[in-house]
């Protein structure tokens, strides 16, 4: 079972606040089938979803179908993404800092939950730059040691956007 890395949450919460990571129980994330450590990160990789959510809602919605696809039609052992960010900024924890996602266990896998048609939007930037400052807070991640890079990515203006307004620290 995956540790709850930040949230804590009143019952009566119907929003999370913008400062914190949604963990896996606050959007209703089904148990995976098996967890491997995720060992010194050294890469991070982010790509996009093919579909978009901007409020917690549709944003959980969006969470709990993607990981039964993973689940169910991949046959993988949990929601393929480390992290996801929603349109909106919010940061929802997939397999954390602490499990291995399916790329390699030295690399986390940060998707963006928005369409963008147009550029990314500044709370996409600030929800990227939150997993960041989280992992260097709980020392997973090093500054100077951490590559970041585009996963499975054909837009380069996408990548030019992500790489010159998101990867500051």
């Amino acid at each position: 079972m995956l540790p709850i890395v930040l949230t804590r949450y009143r019952s009566n919460d119907h929003e999370p606040p913008q400062d914190d990571i949604v963990n896996r129980t606050r959007w209703g994330a089904q148990p995976p089938r098996s967890v491997a450590p995720l060992e010194n990160v050294n890469t991070i990789f982010y790509t996009r979803t093919d579909t978009s959510c901007t409020t917690f809602g549709q944003c959980q919605v969006l969470m709990k179908q993607m990981q039964k696809v993973d689940l169910n039609s991949s046959n993988l052992t949990d929601l393929r993404y480390n992290f996801l960010i929603g349109g909106d900024g919010t940061v929802y924890e997939g397999r954390g800092f602490y499990a291995r996602n399916e790329i390699d266990n030295s690399s986390l896998l940060v998707a963006l939950m928005h369409d963008f048609t147009d550029d990314p939007s500044n709370p996409i930037c600030a929800g990227f730059q939150k997993v960041l400052l989280e992992g260097f807070r709980l020392d997973k991640l090093q500054p100077a040691l951490v590559d970041v890079s585009c996963y499975q990515c054909q837009d380069e203006t996408f990548n030019q956007h992500i790489e010159s307004n998101c990867l500051e620290w």
